[in-house]
């Protein structure tokens, strides 16, 4: 390689000796004309056929001629490259109109079209449905999804034998089948549209139940937040819809939801009880994170001027984590303040009145959750979570336990996750 090096070095000299050019280039400085280069035994080689001209080259030899005026401005790179001129690469002002260039293609087959800039992108656009992603929630509007979208029916279920207190309920999935039941119970402060993206997931294989606790949602308020009583209101409501039918029945709850599951597991309410599935909610650090939970309803804005500035602070602050979910869940856990006041929205569950009866939903739920007689499955966002007797009992094989790194909603913010988890877990246990 060295050698031929040379080679070239003493060819270039003796060409500019001539007078023929610059470095083999002879004197009419065309590029189609040939061009000497020397063999490795130092006589002259076969010329090299002609090159397209090089628009580069001709732009240089344009610039050249003008004289050593502005000779710093707009020259080519040394060696006559200018590599975007050179290769004929258009100057491309922005991101759409690189865009445009892939989506309205020239010279495409007969019976191809290209797509124009409505179809490339405008979401309203017919065409737009068939691409992955075009119907996901669009992060720049804030506005309320319908409940319609994940489940099939809402009812109005009345209890005489509770004070004619009436509960809100959310239904998806198709009965019978000797179909399992998934009674699902909210957290405090959440609703039933919690469950939301898990039913849109699993009402394909199971019926799914979302009821709206005492005081939250749609339901009827009361003053009244004892264990007890919330528990009672969740049996009554299976008794006066399900009751009849017996299916097999698996009582999934978060946090609050999960204390009241449990101790509606640890009665004999529900006959066909088949299984318990708690989100989140471990006595010992529950009890712990109880001095704490009055700074932090505080810290909480009283109100807001719009739903859609809820769902915006949901999911900002991080309520939950999943934008979907805060649209369709979020969403139901204000109302009105006053029909004479339309942009002033508060707060549906007021929590420091359920304050008296922390203490008493969450003492002793660890003991009665490894009492319950049925498969149950334990969903964590940590296993710092666990207390003391749970990880005995976890060790002794007692329940299954599952760890999804998530927020306090799992479900909101993992639900293709936890649907897989809760479907493994019911698959295992034959209860499908």
């Amino acid at each position: 390689g060295r050698e031929r090096e040379r080679a070239r070095e003493r060819a270039g000299v003796r060409a500019g000796e001539s007078g023929g050019g610059n470095m083999g280039i002879e004197a009419g400085g065309n590029d189609d004309e040939k061009v000497a280069l020397p063999s490795f035994g130092g006589s002259t080689a076969h010329a090299r056929p002609p090159l397209p001209s090089n628009p580069a080259l001709t732009l240089q030899r344009g610039l050249g001629s003008a004289g050593s005026a502005g000779a710093g401005q707009g020259q080519p790179r040394p060696g006559g490259l200018m590599r975007k001129e050179s290769f004929g690469v258009p100057k491309i002002k922005n991101h759409k109109e690189l865009l445009k260039g892939v989506f309205q293609k020239k010279g495409l087959p007969p019976g191809l079209s290209s797509l124009n800039e409505q179809q490339a992108f405008h979401s309203d656009s017919k065409n737009t449905v068939s691409f992955p992603g075009a119907n996901v929630p669009s992060m720049k509007s804030f506005e309320q999804l319908s409940w319609r979208d994940y489940f099939t029916d809402k009812k109005s279920v009345t209890l005489e034998d509770r004070g004619g207190m009436t509960f809100n309920m959310y239904t998806a999935g198709v009965a019978g089948d000797n179909r399992p039941l998934l009674f699902c119970i909210h957290g405090g402060g959440y609703t039933g549209l919690t469950w939301a993206l898990l039913a849109k997931k699993l009402s394909d294989k199971y019926s799914i139940a979302a009821l709206d606790l005492r005081s939250h949602g749609e339901s009827t308020s009361s003053e009244d937040f004892s264990i007890e009583e919330m528990t009672k209101d969740v049996t009554c409501v299976w008794q006066r819809c399900f009751g009849e039918s017996k299916p097999k029945t698996v009582l999934l709850g978060h946090s609050l939801g999960g204390a009241i599951a449990i101790q509606a597991s640890s009665l004999e309410q529900i006959p066909s009880l088949a299984a318990t599935i708690v989100i989140d909610v471990v006595e010992g650090t529950a009890l712990q994170s109880l001095p704490y939970m009055q700074q932090v309803i505080n810290k909480r804005p009283k109100s807001f001027t719009s739903v859609e500035d809820f769902v915006n602070y949901a999911y900002t602050t991080g309520l939950t984590k999943n934008f979907e979910a805060a649209r369709v869940s979020a969403a139901s856990q204000v109302k009105g303040d006053k029909p004479e006041n339309p942009s002033s929205f508060v707060w549906v569950t007021d929590l420091t009145k359920t304050a008296p009866y922390w203490n008493s939903w969450y003492k002793g739920m660890s003991s009665k959750f490894l009492k319950v007689p049925v498969p149950k499955l334990l969903l964590l966002a940590g296993t710092d979570r666990l207390d003391k007797e749970l990880t005995i009992g976890q060790m002794q094989g007692k329940f299954q336990m599952k760890v999804l790194p998530a927020g306090h909603a799992i479900h909101e913010d993992e639900p293709e996750k936890t649907s897989n988890c809760v479907a493994d877990f019911l698959n295992r246990f034959q209860i499908s």
